[in-house]
């Protein structure tokens, strides 16, 4: 711009450098101003100046034009980092992602509403569609559901999720060979533990081959919860069958809709033994305890409540109950003894394999 400029006003004794610089750019800026040039020497360099100008402002609205493109294309794609805290993090998608998001909005029906995000290999529209297809705004009670495309088991695609600041981590075993599936999730939690930041909330992992289900375990050093998920179907489907009504209960108590299982640390408690504990909860029932990481249903009412122990109930919510003071109650007396029928054989049908 300041060569072109002097060389505009070369002819003129008058001309001030500033103001050289000023008329060059507005040839720049402004293709009509160079109309009014005299000579045809400054013609010829006003409009070399001013092609130069229309290419320039080509450029940098290309580059502009490019840049506001890529950035559509990655919120689209769903490549864009979620600024969340606190929130439910999904790694990976299969046919109990429905379900399981289901739960997660009944359990935070009571708080108003959460945001769940979910991080899988499939296409962001493809799942907002299907979740779209299968949650009405009316049926998410509150919660947002945002899904990102990426690998679970790349340590910068959990980054863009917030993984270090979400309140639980849910790793979703693939569909396919058990081994292959078991496989993936053992990357993820790798990827998990390997981060910079790692996450500070409760780790599930969903574990298809029972035989994985230790190789997991050592991977995750006890920070991280498996479960196998066609063992404990297995054993329900089971037990449903030899017990009529058993399905309806568990439904009830292992949902979020209803009375559910609840665990808290009472630190008011120590002290007490779990004998005491059934008066003092007027809206929930005792029926374990936790310690190091062990689970004692309905133990001795002789056992000590130590600091660090979590108390299992049944309960309506997680802010239905709290310890109250005992209440005051009558004694009555014990029903006869309960002679329990002999069981008999039973012919079981098995349909399919």
């Amino acid at each position: 711009l300041i060569f072109v400029g002097r060389l505009i006003d070369e002819d003129d004794e008058n001309a001030v450098f500033q103001e050289s610089l000023w008329q060059a750019w507005t040839y720049v800026a402004d293709p009509g101003t160079h109309a009014d040039e005299a000579t045809w020497a400054s013609r010829t360099m006003a409009f070399v100046t001013t092609v130069a100008g229309i290419i320039f402002f080509a450029m940098v609205l290309g580059f502009t034009v490019d840049g506001i493109r890529e950035r559509m294309d990655n919120l689209k794609k769903g490549r864009s980092r979620v600024v969340e805290q606190d929130h439910y993090l999904v790694l990976g998608w299969s046919d109990i992602a429905m379900v399981l998001i289901q739960e997660l909005c009944l359990a935070m029906e009571s708080e108003g509403g959460g945001r769940i995000v979910v991080l899988s290999n499939r296409d962001k529209s493809e799942l907002e569609q299907e979740l779209h297809e299968h949650f009405t705004k009316k049926a998410l009670l509150g919660t947002e559901v945002v899904v990102r495309s990426g690998s679970p088991m790349l340590a910068s695609e959990l980054a863009k999720v917030s993984t270090h600041s979400a309140r639980s981590v849910v790793v979703l075993a693939q569909p396919g060979d058990p081994d292959a599936s078991d496989a993936e999730v053992l990357r993820t939690v790798l990827a998990l533990l390997g981060m910079k930041h790692p996450p500070r909330g409760h780790v599930v992992a969903e574990i298809r081959d029972i035989d994985n289900e230790g190789l997991v375990e050592i991977v995750g050093r006890g920070l991280v919860e498996t479960i196998v998920s066609h063992d404990i179907i297995g054993r329900l489907m089971v037990n449903c069958n030899y017990r009529r009504g058993l399905a309806d209960a568990f439904e009830t108590i292992l949902g979020f809709d209803g009375d559910e299982f609840y665990l808290e640390v009472w630190p008011e408690l120590v002290g007490l033994t779990f004998g005491d504990l059934f008066v003092r909860f007027p809206d929930a029932i005792p029926i374990g305890v936790t310690r190091n990481r062990v689970v004692m249903l309905n133990p001795p009412d002789s056992l000590e409540m130590l600091p660090g122990d979590g108390l299992l109930v049944v309960a309506e919510d997680d802010d239905t109950y709290k310890p109250c003071p005992p209440a005051a109650v009558r004694a009555t007396k014990l029903p006869k003894t309960y002679i329990p029928t002999p069981p008999e054989p039973m012919t079981i049908l098995m349909a399919g394999w």
